[in-house]
């Protein structure tokens, strides 16, 4: 709404040459449809777009979807990609609208599209402008935060509606956000409203008065910028104005957040406006100990859905009994709400190098005797659905064995993935981050490439979450039989998380079965993915309406996969 108003004031008012920049094609069409025509036809400025420098005989109108004329000036439309039009003629006026949400480096090597887009305002001088606003997303990777900080870093302070202490609702401070402040009023357990507590008074200060004391704010600079001409504003969530986003769905949103891995990130992100920023160190064994459930392993506990399993190859050391060659697996169970239950943990010791023989011959029998089928207490049978094997250290083995099975893959390990140019979103956060990635393999057949430090942080989220009830706990739970020795969950924890998101496992250090429940919870997705694909295939040639497919999610898929366990 902030940049439909400036770019109307300098259409109309004050006209000027304006460049608007989005971070994707789709992002800049919708910007362009949805918020920018009906901000003409608002302010009534239709009659003023018109080819300004049109003959007779053209057929120039000057209002086509991408471009604007008005009074002698343009307003023009482009992605952040669109290396053309960010060298095309200088313009007084620039926006970056979700600078986060597009790569910062250009595709076609001309370097940082943020860099390129400033250069269009070098003619004006001090008479140029920029505006650069965006949802941010990690402190390390964040580009919007590194302007803000670069700025002088603006909060907007509010009088208390009872003693007139000036205080911010919420705030940001090093790229952490300060303590969420807000409060919940619950009648018979149910939230009807929320507020923030005055810090001078402690009197409540109520989103109904919000219209009252915006009108009453300020913008406060809380730093001396890198440049006096910077003004960088931090702009949460809190302060939408009356009738947007009400204080009860943010403090909802909030109580959602906490409960399911990387809950807090989205939150964050999207509510507060903060970039998240990963705490160090990992779970603590004591705590994870107390989690063990009552289950056996090999039996499926209430809840589970589906199974899948990942595969760990060690080639280690055949004259070293403490790292031999070998092959480590885990059978994982997936339910609702991001919950899971290790299911069984088994190595098999010998050569890895044959996909025929050795360990691999040994999981091959065990798997033909054991079927990969497990059954929950009323008798209810449970086959595995999906086998993801890491090809790290065996790629062509790995690829050979693949082949042999059914539902079965060959995986790969990157710390992060990005998403590349003309690739979907892989998440609702629309994160340039990607979860995994499937891509042909050498032999033609798939092979999905994970991005580990994503799913590695999921683990660790999920460990840190407390068992409330034997059989219903929390969002996000992680659960595991009774009977699984400590040498597992010291495997499970081994590794250090570092402040930039990254994992570091000292040398020596056994972590197959972090490796294995990081596959294993890709290949939840995955089959989640998949089945998500398939429903909605079907449907698109049912002749299903656009919001029809939307509703084919992964909900829906859980609310199928449980209507039939359940039979």
């Amino acid at each position: 709404m902030l940049v439909e108003c400036v770019i109307m004031y300098y259409m109309g008012y004050a006209p000027a040459d304006q460049l608007l920049i989005s971070a994707t094609e789709g992002l800049i069409e919708r910007w362009a449809t949805r918020r920018l025509e009906p901000a003409i036809d608002s302010y009534n400025y239709r009659k003023d777009i018109y080819a300004q420098y049109a003959s007779n005989n053209s057929r120039r109108t000057g209002d086509k979807v991408y471009s604007k004329e008005y009074h002698g000036c343009r307003l023009d439309m482009a992605s952040a990609q669109a290396a053309s039009m960010l060298r095309s003629t200088d313009k007084r006026i620039v926006y970056i609208d979700e600078v986060d949400g597009a790569p910062i480096q250009l595709t076609t090597g001309e370097g940082n599209f943020v860099d390129v887009a400033l250069a269009r305002l070098f003619a004006w001088g001090d008479r140029g402008k920029m505006f650069m606003l965006s949802t941010p997303t990690t402190y390390n990777e964040s580009t919007i935060y590194k302007h803000f900080l670069e700025g002088d870093q603006r909060i907007f302070l509010i009088p208390c509606p009872r003693c007139g202490e000036k205080q911010a609702l919420d705030s940001i401070e090093d790229g952490i956000e300060t303590e969420f402040k807000m409060q919940p009023v619950r009648e018979a357990g149910v939230i009807t409203s929320a507020y923030f507590e005055c810090i001078k008074c402690k009197e409540p200060i109520w989103e109904h008065e919000k219209q009252d004391f915006l009108k009453k704010g300020f913008w406060h600079p809380t730093a001396v910028a890198s440049r006096k001409e910077i003004a960088s504003r931090h702009w949460p969530g809190v302060l939408a104005p009356l009738g947007m986003l009400s204080w009860k769905k943010i403090y909802q949103k909030y109580e959602k957040a906490q409960k399911s891995p990387d809950g807090m990130r989205s939150f964050n992100n999207l509510i507060r406006g903060v970039p998240y920023k990963e705490k160090g160190g990992r779970p603590k064994l004591e705590i994870v100990l107390e989690n063990v459930g009552a289950y056996k392993s090999g039996s499926v506990p209430k809840g589970v859905l589906f199974l899948t399993m990942a595969v760990d190859v060690q080639e280690g050391n055949e004259n070293d009994s403490s790292n031999p060659p070998r092959l480590e697996l885990e059978i994982c169970g997936h339910g609702k709400g991001y919950r899971t239950w290790s299911i069984l943990y088994k190595k098999f010791i010998g050569a890895t190098d044959d996909p025929h023989s050795g360990a691999w011959g040994k999981l091959n029998k065990w798997a033909i005797e054991d079927g990969l089928t497990y059954k929950r207490k009323d008798g209810h049978e449970f086959k595995v659905a999906v086998i993801f094997i890491d090809s790290g250290d065996q790629t062509s083995v790995v690829y050979q064995f693949c082949r042999l099975w059914d539902n079965t893959w060959p995986t790969k390990g990157h710390q992060q993935l990005k998403r590349r140019k003309n690739e979907g979103y892989d998440d609702e956060s629309r994160s340039d981050l990607m979860r995994y990635r499937v891509s042909k393999g050498n032999d033609g057949g798939k092979i999905i490439t994970i991005s580990t430090n994503y799913y590695k942080k999921s683990v660790y989220n999920s460990l840190e979450i407390k068992r409330q009830h034997i059989n219903d706990n929390p969002n996000g739970f992680s659960d595991f039989p009774i009977d699984y020795p400590e040498k597992y969950f010291h495997g499970l924890t081994v590794e250090e998380k570092m402040q930039d998101g990254s994992f570091y496992c000292k040398s020596g250090a056994r972590n197959e079965p972090l490796d294995c429940r990081v596959g294993n919870l890709c290949a939840g997705d995955f089959y989640l993915d998949s089945l998500v694909s398939e429903y909605r295939t079907y449907a698109k040639q049912q002749g299903a309406t656009q919001a029809e497919l939307q509703d084919l999610n992964h909900k829906f898929v859980l609310d199928k996969l449980e209507a039939e366990t359940n039979q």
